[in-house]
């Protein structure tokens, strides 16, 4: 930067300088005092400043769109895909093959945002505990909320309906309503189709009272 004595600063004026200084040859003829060159480079970085905010704010933005771009075109890509898979195969095979499609998405989306050196964090509203079925009550509407964990009654009656073979149990919490009655799944079992595994929250285990926050860190292989 070239600041005037008034503490204007001439912007073409410090290119040609910086050209001159780069090709012809410089003879020092003397040292500024401390003092003056001190207050010399303070006025020249506060004028650097105020000239490279907007061109830094216009880098900023283009790299930010430049980001977005290539997450969209990551969704998009997802998308199609996941459109392509509804259309062929069993249902079961088809639901296989979303998981592994969205399981490759989000490790994509991680890895782009790591590559921009994007600081990464995952976190959830509560915990989650890996559960096996045990089946599902066939109760029809009479469970007013079916939860993989834990299923809600109106009344005494309606929540002692349920079969004990499924190992149900009541805990009754203070200040839930009279008629809003939970039915806990045991430890380690949910009320999906018997002896699938599923990861899933609702019931009184610690792990999902636990909210998890997660920074994610990538390695470069030396190799």
């Amino acid at each position: 930067m070239f600041v005037n004595d008034e503490g204007r600063a001439f912007l073409p004026t410090a290119k040609r300088i910086w050209d001159l200084l780069l090709t012809e040859q410089i003879v020092m003829i003397g040292l500024a005092a401390p003092p003056d060159a001190r207050s010399w480079f303070e006025r020249s970085n506060e004028a650097a400043q105020a000239q490279g905010e907007r061109v830094f704010t216009e880098l900023v933005d283009e790299h930010r769109s430049r980001i977005q771009e290539e997450l969209e075109r990551a969704q998009y890509a997802y998308d199609a895909r996941r459109q392509a898979i509804g259309r062929i195969g069993l249902a079961n095979v088809r639901e296989y093959r979303r998981k592994r499609l969205l399981a490759d998405h989000e490790a994509r989306l991680l890895l782009l945002l790591a590559e921009h050196e994007y600081q990464i964090y995952l976190t959830a509203d509560h915990g989650n505990v890996e559960a096996q079925g045990i089946g599902r009550p066939s109760q029809g509407v009479v469970s007013e909320i079916r939860g993989e964990r834990v299923r809600t009654y109106r009344s005494e009656a309606l929540a002692a309906s349920v079969p004990a073979e499924f190992g149900a149990f009541r805990f009754d919490i203070p200040g839930l309503p009279t008629d809003f009655l939970p039915l806990y799944a045991r430890t380690g079992e949910a009320f999906v189709l018997r002896d699938d595994q599923i990861v899933a929250h609702g019931g009184l285990s610690v792990e999902e009272l636990v909210v998890p926050f997660i920074k994610i860190n990538f390695t470069r292989d030396a190799s």
